[in-house]
């Protein structure tokens, strides 16, 4: 909290924890103070009942990724002022049990803004795991030092030292793997598709400590999954109009992405969450992979089979379409896709490419 230095700031998570020490500075009239109630006890990171202002920066990079309502409020912001057309993407509540169920309400401030006239969408894939590279939960600024020395401080007992309170924070190496999967590890592939802390239980090391140890082996390279979103958020989006289906994924022979969203997202919308869950319709679902993204983004000649417009399809058999990539196996094809024609010419069949070689890169105007 930003208060003026003469302004005593007390800060618990509980009231009943400052009431008694905080009694007679708050009961003298004349002199002004703060209260701040945080998410987690401030002592964690204090040193003789004083938090200090590295801590104070770690608790505010602990919480910046909470303000999931003021995110999508200050891009529908710049929205109003700029009247441009906008894609939240990918739209979700991720980063644990905290901000579940926020899509509730960044969905009905999309609404509104559309009501008033503006253009705003929605992309998102499939998961309720993102994926990125384990490396992030380092701070940024210490990429500065390179990748060498960067390995060499995570091989060191006094690196790893000075990086702990920068990547735990307040929390626990318990508390702050939680939601940690292993994607791919080339030096430990035996842990691909495992939470961080089973490996960690299971090996009887502290989950900060086999984090710096494998991040070191695979020379930063390791891919790490984290499952930090709910269904009920993924089917609230889903079902939203102006939501376009995506990937974010990349996969090739060789690729070190480790998330089935690759390969799996589009099977397993049509498969897991049209012909089981139900969530949305099939027609819905193709307009939503086609035509819409066509219409958001101004590709001309995409989207609809129409006379004069590129043969761009994709033949499947709706009853048996379904993703098998997953979190351990995430290059496993999915089953129930026949064809898949890029400008006339059959590029996959039952799953498996054929080599042509048919697509092109398109360029706006």
């Amino acid at each position: 909290m930003l208060n003026a230095p003469n302004i005593k700031c007390y800060s618990s998570e509980k009231i009943s924890k400052w009431k008694g020490s905080a009694t007679n500075t708050l009961h003298d009239s004349k002199m002004q103070v703060a209260v701040e109630m945080w998410r987690y006890n401030p002592c964690k990171l204090s040193n003789g009942s004083v938090v200090d202002e590295l801590s104070l920066a770690l608790a505010l990079r602990e919480d910046a990724d909470e303000r999931v309502e003021e995110a999508v409020e200050e891009m529908l912001g710049v929205v109003r002022a700029s009247g441009v057309r906008c894609v939240i993407s990918h739209h979700k509540a991720t980063g644990g049990s905290a901000n579940w169920g926020k899509t509730a309400k960044t969905l009905e401030l999309i609404q509104k803004i559309n009501a008033e006239g503006y253009d705003v969408f929605t992309d998102q894939y499939p998961y309720t795991a993102s994926a990125t590279g384990l490396s992030t939960n380092i701070p940024d600024d210490m990429f500065t030092l390179g990748t060498d020395k960067l390995i060499a401080t995570l091989s060191s007992a006094q690196g790893r030292n000075e990086l702990r309170p920068l990547i735990l924070g307040a929390l626990t190496s318990k508390e702050r793997f939680k939601y940690t999967m292993i994607g791919s590890s080339p030096a430990h592939p035996e842990y691909n598709g495992r939470m961080l802390n089973d490996i960690a239980d299971e090996l009887n090391i502290d989950p900060y400590e086999l984090q710096c140890d494998i991040l070191r082996d695979d020379k930063l390279l390791t891919g790490g999954i984290y499952h930090t979103m709910s269904e009920d958020d993924l089917k609230r989006v889903m079902q939203y109009r102006r939501t376009m289906v995506g990937t974010d994924g990349m996969w090739y022979p060789g690729c070190g992405g480790c998330h089935p969203r690759s390969i799996g997202t589009f099977p397993r919308v049509l498969g897991r969450y049209v012909r089981q869950k139900q969530y949305i319709t099939l027609p819905e679902a193709i307009r939503r992979m086609t035509s819409l993204p066509a219409q958001v983004y101004g590709l001309k000649g995409k989207g609809l089979i129409v006379k004069g417009y590129d043969a761009d399809m994709v033949l499947f058999d709706a009853d048996k379409i379904i993703d098998r990539a997953d979190y351990g196996a995430f290059r496993t094809r999915c089953e129930g896709l026949n064809y898949v024609i890029v400008g006339g010419k059959t590029t996959a069949e039952n799953a498996v490419f054929t080599g042509a070689k048919a697509g092109r890169i398109i360029r706006r105007p």
